[in-house]
């Protein structure tokens, strides 16, 4: 089984918000499983890369809007 982090994990190792997470999640940029017998969201590797990929293209000032698009052509 792949190693998946918690909200709180991703939250303190990138530096965002549980908010922000949240409001990636809505927006569909990133995905979050759900673990049988655990209510909290989780993490996967690929989720947390993806999220890593969004923050270098937010500090580059590309709008959400974009990275939407940017990520659904890979």
């Amino acid at each position: 089984m792949d190693q998946l982090m918690t909200v709180t994990q991703v939250s303190r190792a990138l530096g965002v918000s549980a908010r922000m997470l949240r409001h990636y999640e809505k927006m569909g940029l990133i995905v979050s499983s759900h673990v049988e017998d655990y209510a909290y969201r989780m993490y996967d590797p690929q989720a947390v890369a993806q999220l890593l990929q969004i923050l270098v293209l937010r500090k580059l000032r590309i709008p959400l809007k974009d990275i939407a698009l940017i990520l659904r052509e890979q």
